[in-house]
């Protein structure tokens, strides 16, 4: 059996979420042998210990102005990232000496663990901005990469073509950028939403500002409160898979629209 049978889909679509659903009961069957094997809720929680955790969290704590907190602080710094990622791209790859000036600190920002950045950041700014700017250092350089390489994968064909019809430079963009740069950029910004709810909630616990998911699970591990600590963490995980669906179903609009094409 080659490796690209066995990951074949199932010809009929209503078996894929059926496998699906089997796995999941099948690792929380696995996580709840263990628990009751070590039989100690403040190091492994049962499934049933953390969905009633889950439950007073969402109704009782008040979970969702929690979430919206942290989802703002985390929002503006990755919309700050996608816009100065796309304008130095836009830049870099245009201009080479630029790519040869800011490619150094762009590595050295890629290169830092997030820890490191979030530690520093501390020291300039208040405990409520920290997020923000740490989720702009992780998304820039995941955008600026990505784009700038968009923007080089031009076909060199269409520019001649296009300098021989003597296409204006808003054209251009229009026309021959955008539709090579897109597909680059969409991966990118998928793959930096999940970077940097990651790269938020990680500064939210290091920092814990007032009102936010990350102080909630500092606390919770303060407390050893296992349960409530896994409760926040699925809540965490599930926001993270849902914006990051809905986000590349957005982004997929214009290539179905036919305004980029793939």
């Amino acid at each position: 059996m080659t490796l690209s049978t066995i990951r074949n889909k199932p010809k009929k679509k209503w078996i894929a979420p059926i496998l699906t659903l089997g796995a999941v009961l099948f690792w929380i069957g696995i996580w709840w042998l263990a628990a009751e094997q070590i039989d100690k809720a403040w190091v492994l929680p049962t499934p049933a210990q953390v969905f009633k955790a889950l439950f007073s969290t969402i109704t009782v704590k008040k979970a969702l102005p929690i979430l919206l907190s942290s989802l703002w602080g985390i929002f503006k710094g990755y919309l700050w990232g996608v816009g100065l990622g796309l304008l130095l791209a836009a830049l870099t790859a245009r201009i080479y000496p630029l790519h040869l000036l800011f490619s150094p600190l762009l590595t050295v920002v890629k290169a830092t663990p997030i820890a490191s950045f979030i530690l520093i950041l501390w020291v300039f700014f208040t405990n409520s901005a920290v997020p923000a700017y740490a989720v702009m250092l992780i998304v820039l350089p995941i955008i600026w990469a990505n784009t700038e390489a968009g923007f080089g994968n031009t076909d060199e064909k269409l520019s001649e073509m296009a300098r021989a019809y003597d296409l204006s430079f808003v054209k251009r963009i229009r026309y021959l950028y955008i539709p090579s740069a897109y597909p680059f950029f969409k991966s990118a910004a998928v793959t930096a939403l999940g970077m940097a709810w990651k790269a938020g909630i990680a500064a939210e616990v290091l920092c814990t500002p007032d009102g936010t998911v990350g102080k909630m699970i500092a606390h919770a591990k303060r407390d050893i409160e296992t349960a409530e600590l896994f409760a926040w963490t699925i809540l965490v995980v599930a926001v993270c898979f849902l914006f990051e669906k809905l986000l590349a179903v957005l982004l997929s609009l214009p290539e179905r629209k036919g305004r980029v094409k793939k």
